[in-house]
C-alpha cells in the first residue's frame, strides 16, 4: 500500500515534534519537579535546625528523662521481634495502657516538650496557616533500630488543621510510647547513624497523607543521641501543583503536535502540489497525450524539474511524431492487414521466416498494351500516369475489404479474405467489377484530356496460400506463395486472348455466395504454363456495357452447349453451336477461338485420353 508523501511528511514532523517538544518539556518538568522538592526539603531542614537551636539543656534533659521512662514502662514483649514484625511499614502500634499513657502525658517534662514542638510549628506559617503538619520526638528501639517510639507529639494540643470544626483521626496525636515501623525511611536512619539533619528527597504518602519530612538528631553535650526531632510538612499543594504541571505539559505537547502535524499537512500539500502536477502530466504522457504541458511556478528545484519535464515531453512528442511518420511510411510499403494476418501487433515484432497459411482470393490487374502506351511518354509522365491510375484503383480495393500486397509496375496484386460472413470470392469479384466501372470514369477523364482510354485485364483465383516474410535481419520483404497466386497471374495474362476483362477460376466461382447474382459464362478449361492440373475458367461480365451484356446472355446457351460438345470430342456438332454464336455476336472473339480449334481437331483429332483442356505454352 502506497502512503502519500504529505502523510509521511506530517507523520515524520509530528514524531519529530513529539521528540523535541516532549523532550524539552520533560526536561523542564523534571527540573521544576526536582527544584520544588529540593527547595521544600532545604526549607524544612532549616526549620529543623532552628528547632534544635531553640532547645535548652533543660529541655534536652527532659527529653532524655522522658525517653528513659517510656522505655522503662514499655512491656518487653511489645518490643520483641514477633510483636514488631506484626507492624506494617509506616504503621503504628500502641503498647501502653491508657493509665500509663495518662501518667506520662501528665508529666511536666512531657508538657514542656509539647510546648517546644508547638513553638517550632508556629514558627513556620503561610497565609496564617501552619506549614509544619506534624512535629514529634522519636527514639529508636534498641532491639531493632528500624522501629521507633514516639516520645512526644505536638498534636497533643488539639489543632483543627483543615478548619472543619472536627478533629479527624489524622489530626489526633500519637501517644507517648507508640511504636512506629520506620523501616522504609532511609533518611531517618541516616540522621540517626550520621547524626546530621536529613530530609526525604521526595514526598512520601502514608497514613497521615502526602508529606515531606526532615529529621534532626538531638544530641547531648557528649554528642550522644537522645532522640530525633521529626518535622512533617504537608506537600499536598505542591504535589497537586507538580501534578497539574505534568498534565499541563502533556496538553502543551499534544497541542504542539496537533498544530505541527496540521501545519506539516498543509505544508505537505503545498510541497506535493508540484509533485501531483508532475504525476498527472506523467499519466497523460503514459496515455500518449504528448501535447501535455505542465506549469510549476515555485522558483526552486521543482520548477526546474517541471521545465525539464516539459522539455522531455517536447522531445518525446517530436520523436513520437517521427515514429508515427515512419510507421505510416512502413505501412505504405507493408499493409497493416499483412501484419494482422501474421498475428502481430506492430511491425517491430515481425521477423524473417514468419508465415501463416489461410484461404484467400488473389486478384491480379494489369493495364493492356502498357508498353505501347508508354513509348511516347517521358519517364516522369509514365510515373504520373501509373500513380494517377493506382490512386483510382486502390480505394476501390479497400472499399471491398481487400488490400494491395504489391504494385507490379502498371499492375496490382490484391488479396481478399473471408470477413463479416462474406466470402473472399465475392469480395474479390465485387472489387473487380467496381474497378472496371471506376476505370470507365477514369477513361472519360483521359478522353477529355485528349489521350486514348486504357483497358485492363483481371484474373482472380481462390485457394490456400502462404503469406509471410522472406529476407535477412537487415532486409525483409513480404511475399505470398501458392498455386492460387500463380494461377491468378496466368488468368490476368489470358484476358486479352479471350477479349474479356475479368476471368475467374472454378474455385472462385464455387466459393461465391449466390453466384446467380452475377453475369457469368464458362470460358475454357486450360492447363496454364508451369501447372499440371487443368483449370475451369469463367468470365464475369457485369462491368460490360449493356449491349454486350445482352449479346453474351443470348449466346451463352450456344457457348455452353458448344463447349460441352467440344469436350466430348464432337467437333462437327460443336462447330454448329459456335457458328450460331458467331452469327449472333460476330465481334465476340470466343466463338472464333473455338471454331478455329474445332477445324484443327477435325483435321488432326486429339489423343484418345484428351479431356477437353488446352495446355498453354506461354503465359498469355
Amino acid at each position: 500500500m502506497r502512503i502519500p508523501y504529505r502523510y509521511k511528511l506530517s507523520l515524520s514532523i509530528g514524531l519529530l515534534s513529539v521528540l523535541i517538544t516532549g523532550g524539552a518539556l520533560f526536561f523542564f518538568y523534571r527540573t521544576i519537579y526536582r527544584t520544588v522538592w529540593e527547595q521544600m526539603t532545604l526549607r524544612l531542614m532549616d526549620v529543623a535546625g532552628t528547632g534544635l537551636s531553640l532547645m535548652s539543656e533543660e529541655e534536652k534533659q527532659s527529653l532524655k528523662s522522658l525517653s528513659s521512662e517510656i522505655l522503662k514502662v514499655t512491656p518487653e514483649e511489645a518490643l520483641s521481634g514477633k510483636a514488631l514484625q506484626d507492624i506494617e511499614p509506616g504503621d503504628v502500634a500502641e503498647p501502653l495502657s491508657e493509665t500509663v499513657t495518662a501518667d506520662l502525658e501528665s508529666r511536666k517534662d512531657f508538657l514542656a516538650l509539647i510546648n517546644l514542638l508547638n513553638r517550632i510549628k508556629n514558627g513556620s506559617t503561610r497565609d496564617g496557616k501552619r506549614l509544619i503538619r506534624y512535629a514529634y520526638f522519636l527514639v529508636p528501639v534498641k532491639s531493632n533500630p528500624e522501629y521507633m517510639q514516639f516520645v512526644a507529639d505536638a498534636d497533643f494540643l488539639d489543632f483543627d488543621y483543615d478548619e472543619d470544626g472536627d478533629l479527624s483521626d489524622e489530626e489526633a496525636e500519637a501517644t507517648p510510647g507508640t511504636v512506629y515501623n520506620a523501616s522504609k525511611f532511609t533518611e531517618l536512619h541516616r540522621a540517626i547513624q550520621e547524626k546530621v539533619i536529613t530530609a526525604d528527597p521526595e514526598y512520601t504518602e502514608d497514613t497521615w497523607g502526602i508529606m515531606i519530612s526532615a529529621y534532626a538528631p538531638v544530641l547531648d553535650a557528649d554528642g550522644n543521641l537522645i532522640a530525633v526531632l521529626g518535622l512533617d510538612m504537608l506537600a499536598t499543594n505542591e504535589y497537586n501543583l507538580v501534578n497539574d504541571l505534568f498534565w499541563l505539559y502533556l496538553g502543551i505537547v499534544f497541542i504542539s503536535v496537533l498544530l505541527t502535524v496540521s501545519a506539516a499537512y498543509l505544508m505537505g500539500g503545498l510541497l506535493t502540489r508540484p509533485v501531483h502536477i508532475l504525476k498527472t502530466g506523467a499519466e497523460r504522457v503514459r496515455n500518449r497525450q504528448f501535447d501535455t504541458e505542465i506549469e510549476i511556478k515555485t522558483n526552486d528545484e521543482l520548477e526546474v524539474l517541471g521545465d525539464t519535464f516539459n522539455a522531455m515531453i517536447r522531445e518525446i512528442r517530436e520523436y513520437s511524431g517521427n515514429l508515427q511518420k515512419q510507421n505510416q511510411a512502413f505501412f505504405r510499403f507493408v499493409p497493416t492487414e499483412f501484419v494482422q494476418i501474421l498475428g502481430k501487433d506492430n511491425a517491430v515484432e515481425i521477423n524473417a521466416g514468419e508465415s501463416n497459411v489461410l484461404r484467400m482470393s488473389v486478384l491480379f490487374c494489369d493495364i493492356r498494351s502498357f508498353t505501347t502506351l508508354s513509348e511516347d511518354m517521358t519517364p516522369a509522365e509514365v510515373l504520373d500516369f501509373v500513380n494517377s491510375y493506382l490512386e483510382v484503383m486502390e480505394p476501390v480495393i479497400h472499399e471491398h475489404g481487400g488490400f494491395v500486397d504489391k504494385y507490379l509496375g502498371d499492375g496490382i496484386m490484391a488479396l481478399f479474405i473471408d470477413r463479416d460472413q462474406l466470402p473472399s470470392a465475392n469480395r474479390a469479384v465485387n472489387a473487380a467489377v467496381a474497378m472496371q466501372r471506376q476505370l470507365a470514369g477514369f477513361n472519360e477523364f483521359r478522353v477529355e484530356q485528349g489521350v486514348e482510354p486504357i483497358r485492363t485485364g483481371m484474373g482472380i483465383a481462390t485457394g490456400d496460400v502462404i503469406i509471410g516474410t522472406v529476407g535477412t535481419e537487415t532486409r525483409l520483404d513480404t511475399t505470398v506463395l501458392g498455386r492460387s497466386v500463380n494461377l491468378a497471374s496466368r488468368l490476368e495474362s489470358l484476358t486479352p486472348s479471350y477479349g474479356i476483362s475479368i476471368l475467374i477460376t472454378e474455385d472462385t466461382f464455387s466459393g461465391l455466395d449466390q453466384p446467380e447474382q452475377y453475369l457469368y459464362r464458362e470460358i475454357d478449361t486450360v492447363i496454364a504454363k508451369g501447372m499440371k492440373q487443368p483449370s475451369l475458367l469463367y468470365e464475369i461480365f457485369d462491368c460490360d456495357i449493356e449491349e454486350i451484356q445482352k449479346q453474351k446472355m443470348e449466346t451463352r446457351i450456344h457457348l455452353h452447349k458448344g463447349i460441352l460438345l467440344y469436350k466430348l470430342g464432337q467437333f462437327q456438332e460443336a462447330t454448329e453451336e459456335f457458328t450460331s454464336m458467331y452469327r449472333l455476336a460476330p465481334e465476340d472473339r470466343l466463338s472464333r477461338i473455338y471454331l478455329k480449334r474445332c477445324r484443327r481437331f477435325v483435321e488432326n483429332p486429339p489423343p484418345a485420353d484428351w479431356e477437353g483442356s488446352m495446355k498453354l505454352s506461354r503465359k498469355g
